[in-house]
């Protein structure tokens, strides 16, 4: 039993990584093979959704575990490289699944992508580890054996419990603060070109603009890590929140008349998509510490999962009630403040 228990304790992260990307290639297969089934069978388009829904989170958990147990000085930058995906997919990813089902049909497309994921899984068990100590190494891949002592001394201190993260008033900080950011993303994205047809621009230029902030949000990805790194977690996520009030205040204001505005409101947008998927996990690890943030990260994620669903209703709701989309700004732009206010009085409770 013991010798079973050291075994999970040592490939935990890469047993779990696996997991998640076998979960997602299965996911995504009887999504493929629902296609072709009869309509009775509509359940296995359903599991297929719900199984790869569950297990991407699995593979976002696997990728910030492995952000926060490796790295401490880069790791501002390593993150906004790692969720550089989340722009790029909103760039690319619909585009690419219309050409792949234009091309070979939408059963063999998903098929494709299932490979490809069955790939991922078999990277990930053979190259996933755990910490840097299995390696030889220490956080930021420092060799150095006093400082690689010192490092797994730290990481075996003992866990805060669940009272201690739901007790501390800086878990429901992070926990409003990212969930109205990650509740925001979502309808202003979705209504954009709606909002941009009432005031009267273009669709042609809206979807450029759209396109624009997709891209730019790669680039800003990094940016914000760097900004991590460099001056500080904290003051990255003021940035950030500063850019979603202000975002909300040129949708409100932008139109035709004021395109300067519409495009400011384009560049906050990139802002959106490129900094909130790497600050947030970069936050809760800043807040708690490497060896603490699976541990906080499970509740505050649950809240920021529950706040952020009320999004895309909360504006369709006001839009229907109102025939504007101006009311759903202004509620939105009082959340973002809230927001500003909650990360700004974030601190730190275990220092790494």
């Amino acid at each position: 039993m013991s010798r079973k228990k050291g075994f999970i304790k040592r490939n935990g992260t890469r047993l779990f990584g696996t997991i998640s990307f076998a979960a997602t290639a299965i996911g995504t297969f009887l999504v493929g093979i629902s296609y072709n089934l009869p309509d009775s069978a509509y359940m296995v388009f359903f599991a297929g959704i719900f199984i790869t829904k569950l297990a991407t989170y699995g593979i976002q958990m696997l990728c910030f575990q492995l952000c926060a147990t490796w790295f401490n000085k880069s790791r501002g930058r390593v993150l906004g490289i790692v969720t550089i995906a989340a722009p790029l997919n909103s760039a690319t990813s619909t585009t690419l699944l219309t050409l792949g089902q234009n091309a070979l049909g939408f059963q063999f497309t998903y098929f494709i992508v299932g490979a490809i994921l069955v790939a991922a899984t078999v990277l990930t068990f053979i190259f996933a580890v755990t910490t840097p100590e299995e390696k030889g190494l220490t956080v930021d891949g420092l060799l150095d054996g006093v400082k690689k002592e010192e490092n797994t001394v730290t990481r075996q201190k003992p866990r805060l419990t669940m009272k201690d993260i739901l007790t501390n008033p800086n878990t429901w900080r992070l926990t409003i603060t990212f969930g109205i950011f990650s509740g925001t993303i979502g309808p202003v994205m979705g209504f954009f070109i709606s909002r941009m047809n009432e005031v009267n621009v273009a669709t042609p230029t809206a979807l450029t603009i759209l396109t624009f902030a997709s891209l730019l949000g790669i680039v800003l990805s990094y940016v914000y890590g760097w900004i991590d790194d460099k001056v500080g977690t904290f003051f990255s996520c003021r940035i950030l929140s500063i850019g979603y009030v202000l975002m909300m205040v040129c949708f409100y204001f932008g139109s035709a008349d004021n395109f300067i505005l519409i495009i400011l409101a384009g560049v906050c947008m990139a802002s959106m998509t490129g900094g909130t998927p790497n600050l947030h996990p970069s936050a809760i690890m800043k807040t708690f510490g490497a060896r603490e943030y699976q541990n906080a990260n499970c509740y505050i994620t649950i809240g920021v999962s529950l706040i952020s669903s009320f999004g895309m209703q909360l504006m369709s709701v006001v839009t229907d009630a109102t025939g504007s989309l101006d009311m759903s700004y202004v509620i939105f732009g009082v959340l973002a403040t809230v927001a500003t206010i909650s990360i700004w009085n974030t601190k730190i409770v275990v220092k790494e």
